[in-house]
């Protein structure tokens, strides 16, 4: 008697397939520090000495008298673009022999890899040397001043210096930490206010379910339903633009062996300053200096075929120079281990 595996011989589906590649949504670096385009590798850019626009210079000035005159001071910083580049391959053996699910896609796919390949590595590159302890409160950059870091603690905390975990629902005071933090990075900073609150992910989720913000927020109209307003509310309760939850997940495996994964940034916080566009006589905490001739889209970087005769294959690489680099210390204050 016939069955049903003897009228149909099983085969790929060519209407789905199936593939977990995370959102670019929780990769922050670029909405922290802009993206600059640059002409050549490296060069040089001018830096000004906050504190004489800070002061009271001003004078009384009798008939004949000459005026009072100040002037400004500069220097300058430097940036210096790395090239790096990252590849795949699709021999023809391959191509010609993929069921037809798969041979749709593959120039989409090696695209698609590059470019998560390319968001890990800004994003941990990012995290590893600006969202981590002994930056911001290290030596000054640029004569613009030092930022403050701050670390939790599980005991009674000392201002300035520690302050309770937030995961302690019960004795920490995230409110007024961030506030006098807040103030801290204007006194720090001749008077520049922070516009970005980066939390990690889990620091985020402390701060949602902390009592003391909820009672302060939960009358932002849909704030206690959806998790974005109630970030646009907390935001506003800071008085600071924009609140970034860094939730990118990296592999934290070698090539061959057991997939184990974790979030790229460490259970910290970052008060700092993203100009909205990089231009002249500009305050900002830092910036990627990227090369014109990598430049893509945002933190994509193009992607070109070429083809290898030699080993009968498609070649897609992307390349780019960059640099990312702290610009102004005192644009910074770093809570270290904000939460157990």
């Amino acid at each position: 008697m016939l069955d049903t595996r003897d009228v149909h011989i099983d085969r790929a589906v060519s209407t789905m397939t199936l593939a977990q590649i995370q959102s670019p949504a929780g990769f922050i670096a670029g909405d922290v520090f802009p993206i600059i385009p640059v002409d050549f590798v490296s060069d040089k850019y001018y830096t000004y000495d906050p504190n004489v626009f800070a002061r009271d210079d001003v004078r009384p000035r009798g008939p004949r008298d000459t005026v009072a005159r100040i002037g400004f001071t500069t220097s300058q910083d430097q940036y210096t673009c790395v090239n790096k580049a990252i590849g795949t391959d699709i021999p023809d053996q391959v191509r010609n022999n993929a069921d037809p699910a798969i041979d749709a896609t593959l120039q989409q796919t090696a695209s698609d890899l590059l470019a998560a390949q390319w968001r890990q590595h800004l994003e941990r590159q990012w995290a590893s040397n600006f969202f981590t302890t002994g930056i911001y409160g290290a030596s000054a950059v640029g004569g613009l001043g030092l930022g403050t870091e701050v670390s939790g603690t599980a005991s009674t905390p000392t201002p300035g210096t520690t302050i309770r975990h937030w995961s302690d629902q019960t004795n920490s005071t995230p409110i007024d930490d961030i506030r006098a933090a807040i103030r801290t990075f204007q006194k720090n900073s001749a008077g520049i206010k922070p516009n970005r609150l980066v939390l990690a992910a889990e620091v985020a989720d402390a701060l949602v379910d902390h009592p003391d913000i909820i009672d302060r927020v939960k009358y932002t109209e849909g704030a206690l339903n959806d998790p974005q307003m109630f970030l646009t509310g907390m935001a506003r309760l800071f008085g600071i633009e924009r609140i970034v939850v860094a939730d990118a997940v990296k592999a934290t495996n070698a090539e061959g062996v057991t997939a184990t994964y974790d979030f790229i940034q460490g259970p910290h916080a970052l008060l700092a300053y993203r100009p909205a566009s990089p231009s002249l006589m500009t305050p900002m905490t830092g910036a990627i200096f990227m090369h014109r001739n990598n430049l893509g889209s945002g933190m994509a970087m193009p992607t070109k075929m070429w083809r290898d005769e030699a080993t009968a294959s498609d070649v897609y690489e992307s390349e780019a120079a960059f640099d990312i680099k702290i610009c102004s210390k005192s644009l910074g204050y770093f809570f270290y281990n904000a939460i157990a």
